[in-house]
């Protein structure tokens, strides 16, 4: 852990620490990069404790960067949720729903996220590519499904964005 330590009047000061900030993700510099943004906010720190008449004008212009950075990036961010393409029993006991596009398949919510009404039991939830598979007890292609977004382990896309709680007649 990389602790910047600066110079103010004569007194050591520890100001912005580089596991203050969020992982920039995988990427080949993340590291370096974490460590140099903590530098330069601890820079404005130092320089605003100097200088009040340059405090604003400083994070302004390190604020100004980092907005920069992230718009240059947004065109790259998906923040958009999956939602419910079909709903279809595939079998006695099995309803597939399929998603607009693929979800993490290490996270399955519990049997109890998902309701079939008239009532069914559901017995298992798997997800598979851009689909969920639940396995319930006579399962009808006139019975409703409702899912409702658990707290833990809800349904979501590769880059977490998580699936709405929903609702819909089996076809």
């Amino acid at each position: 852990m990389l602790v910047l330590y600066w110079t103010v009047t004569g007194e050591s000061k520890v100001n912005m620490k580089q596991s203050d900030l969020p992982s920039p993700g995988k990427i080949r510099i993340a590291h370096e990069l974490r460590a140099r943004a903590a530098e330069a906010i601890s820079g404005v720190q130092v320089f605003a404790k100097k200088n009040a008449s340059g405090k604003a004008r400083t994070a302004k212009q390190l604020s100004d960067f980092f907005t920069a950075c992230a718009t240059a990036l947004s065109g790259f961010i998906d923040a958009t949720a999956p939602t419910v393409s079909t709903r279809v029993r595939t079998a006695t006991n099995t309803l597939t729903i399929t998603f607009s596009e693929a979800l993490d398949t290490g996270v399955v919510p519990a049997t109890s996220a998902f309701v079939l009404t008239p009532t069914r039991t559901v017995t298992a939830v798997s997800v598979v590519g851009s689909t969920v598979v639940v396995t319930a007890t006579g399962v009808v292609a006139t019975d409703s499904v409702a899912y409702t977004k658990p707290a833990t382990k809800a349904l979501r896309d590769r880059v977490g964005n998580q699936v709405a709680s929903f609702s819909g007649v089996i076809a």
